[in-house]
């Protein structure tokens, strides 16, 4: 509960940075934290932390993807601020930190699963992305 209600509070923090509307604050908020909620959940059973990443983004995208037609704007005000959570900066530090101690394995294994995690957030934003509008695209001639 207590990363879901950080992770609403992040989200709003970078909002603002980002220079987000204010009345779509909290729905970009709220996509972030179901996201989280939905990592802490995959991790709680599967201990993966990349396919924690895949699901959540996964979740991120399409609440993005509803959101923007909700509120008629596009979906990438409602996923950017909301993958921040996601994105893997403790993993990146701990990479540094034990490239720089001279601990190339260490270095290698954090620096590998910041790379899948990475990639695991691209993955799922853009497979929500491509079915979304494979079936519920504009299918104007």
């Amino acid at each position: 509960m207590l990363s879901f209600i950080y992770s609403f509070f992040s989200v709003i923090g970078f909002g603002i940075v980002f220079n987000l509307p204010i009345k779509l604050l909290p729905a970009a908020a709220l996509s972030g934290a179901i996201g989280q909620a939905g990592y802490d959940i995959v991790m709680h059973y599967f201990n993966s932390p990349t396919t924690a990443t895949v699901v959540s983004a996964v979740i991120i995208g399409l609440l993005g993807e509803i959101m923007a037609r909700l509120y008629k704007k596009p979906a990438t005000l409602f996923v950017i601020p909301g993958i921040i959570p996601l994105v893997p900066g403790s993993y990146i530090y701990q990479a540094m930190l034990s490239l720089v101690q001279g601990n190339m394995k260490s270095a290698g294994q954090y620096g590998l699963l910041t790379v899948f995690l990475s990639i695991g957030i691209a993955a799922g934003l853009m497979a929500v992305t491509t079915f979304w509008n494979i079936f519920f695209g504009s299918h104007k001639k």
